[in-house]
């Protein structure tokens, strides 16, 4: 729905603030929001009901934390799993932070 840059520290607080202008940006009121979906960090965990709406953790994110622990792929070790994964991390950051590096590889 938006991207805004934050200025001040990420509190549950602040994140349930900038939510509610975001929706009035958007001319979304209040009660038109059902939920607030999100990774589950601490931080925003009940960002949602402070403006009275429901919190719920993010499926997709949940099911990526449980096969990155299922893989050991969150663990530095030198299994083959967790060395693709960290080549293939590389890669993409690589490619992500370098207008150069993808332009001559779309080339």
């Amino acid at each position: 729905m938006a991207t805004v840059k934050l200025e001040e520290q990420h509190t549950a607080d602040y994140l349930a603030q900038q939510l509610k202008l975001t929706a009035e940006s958007g001319s979304i009121q209040q009660e038109q929001v059902s939920a607030v979906v999100h990774d589950g960090a601490a931080n925003v965990k009940d960002t949602g009901s402070r403006n009275n709406w429901k919190d719920v953790s993010c499926a997709a994110h949940k099911l990526h934390l449980a096969v990155t622990s299922a893989l050991a792929i969150d663990k530095p070790n030198n299994s083959a799993v967790s060395k693709c994964v960290g080549a293939a991390s590389w890669l993409v950051g690589h490619f992500h932070h370098s207008v150069l590096a993808t332009n001559e590889m779309l080339k």
